[in-house]
């Protein structure tokens, strides 16, 4: 877990409890290491994430809990559960996994964020619970079994992820977001509920929803912003030139010293949108620094499988890819934190499918959730082309319509737009905060995002779904409130994505080798049909098209089916059909790895295609790279 808290660690275990934790010292760079724990030391905690309103809740617990040891903000936990117990966690105002041990009363609580910005699993066992931030994390120590969820299966191939609680693991579950969970000392489980998203609370209360002012929508973004600013640690912020990240940036004070250059990423292809054309605009017109780079064909192919590795699930998004080249710039520079504007679309209503559903009535089935929506695979094409068992994909199906059901509920004949922002929130959005976690904290880099602030959705939440919308364009509350800002023909601008030339490259003898590699992981898993990678329908629409998606899916699909059986990242894939012109080979890039070698070298190396560089680590200590040409001899020294 080294990735996730390069900083340092600390372990607690007695006779019949080990609970640890990896830190990344961000509010408290210079405190101690330890365990954090109540005045009495009955309670014993660890947590994964960032409380905001830590300042407020110390001055309510002091002079009882006098007993702070650092200026952490995750201490006021363990002294907040042992003055409040259970009631500390509606009080918390940010993203976090949780643990706490209760020494005294010998149990277990573990508790998650509402949004679910911060993950947490567990595993329970015959003899034993098991909890972590990563899936990964409890298959590759051993306590819980590989044996994959079938459910989870289809739902990567048809959600494109697990609905959670599901994972890929048969054993490993998800707490969900704003759920405890506590385990006795009998091992019983018990669940509760301690926070809703907003338009929840509002309909379980019976009260009507508001109409916002614009004035307080910005004051609200402000504070959001400002909130997630650390004060002593260097940050930056991604601008991909869309109106979310640009209004981030905007808010983000211009003169902070530890303000990093904003960064984007682009790809260099005909016909298709480069983000780091808008990137620019959107920097000149808020007058910031921008960090631009371009990533090559080659270094997405090798990236690739490391980063489904470190996953531990099938990557929804090919933008994972450049996300992470970003955060090891941005931690060789020192940055700990970075700013993003994810969450606006799913809160605002952003994205093009969204006006189709104001004209068409809800039928309340699954299926009407899916007709129009560009990220999910029509389970119909999936369980015709796809799977080889056809009684066990209609089975499945069946079970994936009924948590949908359960999950989504239908609320009356009406359009369909509030149920379809709701599912894609369950959906889409955890996919994106999935993303978020893993590729930034796999690098040591915390990704922050002002949009699922408390108090922003909120106000995104409880408006009428349709004030979000104008016509054909949604967002229309954040245009109208920052277009004096940023200009009114900059916030009508059309958004565009993140597009990676999949299309494109599909075309390429490198990635057509990749395909076939990957169609035989199909074939051996028993689950498909025969050479499905390679019967893919025709590509006869735009890059965003069905072949294209069904690609990226399946070629997930098939490398998380090896990558599942090995602890350590995936290094043999590649090695006979990925050319090795500016092609790093990684043998071995886990989080302590990245601790000791500069990333610099490495981000520019992967971003040339005219220069060769290989990087092979097996576990060393310290290693300075400051340049391509002086790497071979640092290997050679080692």
């Amino acid at each position: 877990m080294r990735g996730r808290g390069p900083d340092g660690y600390w372990i607690y275990s007695d006779d019949r409890t080990l609970i640890g934790q990896t830190l990344l010292s961000i509010t408290d760079p210079d405190g101690p290491i330890r365990p954090y724990v109540s005045d009495n030391d009955r309670i014993i905690g660890c947590a994964n994430g960032e409380i905001y309103n830590s300042a407020e809740l110390r001055e309510s617990l002091r002079p009882d809990a006098s007993g702070f040891q650092s200026g952490s903000d995750c201490e006021v936990i363990a002294h907040g559960y042992a003055r409040w117990g259970d009631d500390i966690f509606p009080r918390l105002d940010g993203m976090f996994g949780i643990a706490l041990l209760d020494r005294a009363a010998r149990r277990l609580t573990l508790a998650r964020d509402r949004v679910g910005i911060r993950p947490l699993y567990y595993s329970i066992q015959p003899t034993y619970v098991a909890f972590a931030s990563e899936p990964r994390m409890l298959i590759s120590s051993g306590l819980a079994s590989r044996e994959p969820c079938e459910e989870g299966l289809f739902h990567s191939l048809v959600l494109r992820r697990p609905l959670e609680p599901l994972t890929m693991f048969r054993e490993v579950r998800a707490v969900m977001p704003g759920e405890r969970l506590t385990f006795d000392s009998a091992g019983r489980l018990s669940s509760f509920t301690f926070a809703r998203m907003p338009k929840q609370a509002l309909e379980e209360e019976g009260r009507a929803p508001a109409t916002t002012e614009l004035s307080a929508l910005k004051q609200v973004l402000i504070r959001a912003v400002e909130r997630r600013i650390p004060d002593r640690s260097k940050y930056g912020l991604f601008l991909s030139g869309g109106l979310d990240s640009t209004i981030v940036n905007l808010l983000a004070p211009k003169d902070g010293v530890n303000r990093l250059p904003s960064m984007v990423a682009g790809f260099q292809s005909e016909g298709m949108a480069d983000e780091r054309v808008m990137a620019r605009t959107a920097a000149e017109l808020v007058g910031v620094p921008l960090i631009s780079r371009s990533v090559s064909r080659e270094s997405f192919l090798t990236l690739w499988p490391f980063l489904v590795w470190a996953a531990g699930e099938p990557l929804m998004f090919n933008s994972a890819i450049p996300l992470f080249l970003l955060c090891m710039e941005a931690r060789s520079m020192g940055a700990k934190v970075m700013l993003s504007g994810e969450g606006a679309d799913e809160m605002f209503a952003g994205y093009h499918h969204y006006p189709d559903y104001l004209a068409r009535e809800d039928d309340g089935t699954p299926e009407y959730l899916f007709d129009h929506n560009p990220e999910i695979n029509s389970p119909s094409f999936v369980l015709s082309n796809w799977i080889a068992d056809e009684s066990w994909g209609k089975r499945q199906w069946g079970l994936l319509r009924a948590r949908i059901g359960a999950a989504v509920p239908f609320q009356g004949a009406q359009h369909g737009l509030a149920r379809v922002l709701e599912f894609d929130r369950l959906t889409f959005l955890r996919s994106l905060l999935m993303r978020q976690d893993r590729v930034g904290l796999t690098t040591g880099i915390e990704i922050r995002v002002p949009f699922l602030d408390h108090e922003v959705l909120a106000l995104a939440t409880t408006n009428p779904a349709n004030s979000h919308l104008d016509g054909g364009a949604g967002k229309k509350l954040l245009r109208t409130a920052f277009a004096p800002d940023l200009t009114s023909d900059f916030v009508r601008v059309p958004k565009v994505g993140f597009p990676v030339p999949i299309g494109e490259w599909a075309t390429h003898p490198d990635f057509q080798n990749l395909v076939t590699t990957l169609n035989g992981q199909l074939n051996r898993s028993g689950f498909f049909r025969k050479d499905p990678l390679l019967n893919l329908p025709a590509d006869t629409g735009p890059q965003r098209t069905g072949r294209n998606r069904y690609l990226w899916t399946l070629s997930n699909w098939a490398m998380w089916w090896h990558c599942r059986s090995s602890p350590n990242p995936p290094h043999g894939l590649w090695s006979d059909v990925v050319p090795h012109d500016a092609h790093v080979r990684l043998d071995h890039l886990a989080g302590e790895t990245m601790r000791t070698i500069d990333p610099a070298p490495v981000a520019e190396a992967l971003g040339r295609s005219d220069s060769p560089c290989y990087l092979v680590s097996a576990g060393w200590g310290p290693l300075t790279c400051t340049g391509l040409k002086r790497m071979p001899e640092a290997v050679s020294a080692t």
